[in-house]
């Protein structure tokens, strides 16, 4: 059997799997250090897991479908699936650590605010059911159209808007918060490489010459410089923030005012409203 090299895309699949391999590492230890500060366990950094693990399976399917000469179905569908997953959890990651944050720095002190900010993430999960339907009816050579084609855009674009209004969740806290902080000027930068890739993903879904589910004719410029960089990015500067809360011992203090401050993503007035009474 005559030797098939390597190309760009399976290169750059094995370079990214050894990427996401060494930053899911990480995320568990800084997903489970906030949960024994007294964080709950859907603190953002079950995001940063989230994508770690879904871009690992990702390349792996990968892998397996150039192996298989591009015939094994059930590695294309796999790879199209896990593809879709992980934005989401680039975005609770970001907007938790901003919450976190926000609260210290009294920005997001009122039940009200808190609810609103937490409604606004249950909306992640619609967008990420849309994109999951869709991409689950992709065929193989990666053809799609009809109903699960609209669903990815309409998808597509509400992670756009959710990434949006982070950012103006951003802007607001820089025109409420004079002072210097390094944990918002990462941040900004986070949200500024989430905004290149949600883009990005936006554009493909329109046009397809650019999408980088073709396989084997990907333009693969297209999935490291609009997709994989901005998620590397993100996922540095999140964990370079959760380095800095740790350092600063805040992590730790959370679990001392855990009694006293509403967690940011608390869904129920009644009970912080009451909360708020006995203080």
């Amino acid at each position: 059997m005559a030797h098939v090299p390597f190309s760009s895309i399976e290169i750059t699949s094995v370079i990214f799997l050894i990427v996401f391999t060494v930053l899911i590492i990480p995320s568990i230890y800084f997903w489970i250090t906030y949960m024994r500060a007294g964080y709950p366990w859907r603190y953002g950094f079950w995001g940063a897991f989230l994508l770690c693990a879904a871009r690992i399976a990702c390349f792996i399917s990968e892998l397996i479908f150039y192996a298989s000469n591009y015939s094994n179905t059930s590695a294309a569908i796999a790879f199209i699936v896990t593809l879709s997953i992980g934005f989401i959890g680039l975005l609770e990651c970001e907007a938790a650590l901003f919450a976190s944050w926000a609260e210290r720095h009294s920005l997001l002190t009122s039940p009200t605010q808190q609810q609103l900010h937490g409604k606004i993430r249950l909306l992640n999960i619609a967008a990420l059911v849309l994109v999951v339907y869709g991409s689950t009816n992709y065929s193989s050579n990666g053809a799609l159209s009809g109903t699960p084609l609209a669903c990815i855009q309409a998808g597509t674009i509400l992670f756009l808007v959710l990434t949006v209004i982070q950012a103006l969740y951003l802007a607001y806290a820089w025109g409420k918060y004079r002072s210097n902080s390094n944990t918002l000027v990462l941040l900004s930068v986070t949200v500024a490489a989430l905004l290149v890739r949600i883009v990005y993903g936006v554009y493909a879904t329109f046009d397809r010459s650019v999408s980088i589910i073709t396989f084997h004719r990907s333009a693969v410029k297209y999935l490291v410089g609009a997709a994989l960089v901005p998620e590397t990015v993100a996922m540095l500067l999140m964990v370079s923030v959760a380095v800095i809360n740790w350092r600063g011992g805040k992590i730790a203090r959370h679990a001392e005012q855990s009694s006293d401050t509403p967690e940011a993503y608390y869904m129920e007035p009644d009970s912080t409203k009451h909360r708020r009474r006995e203080r």
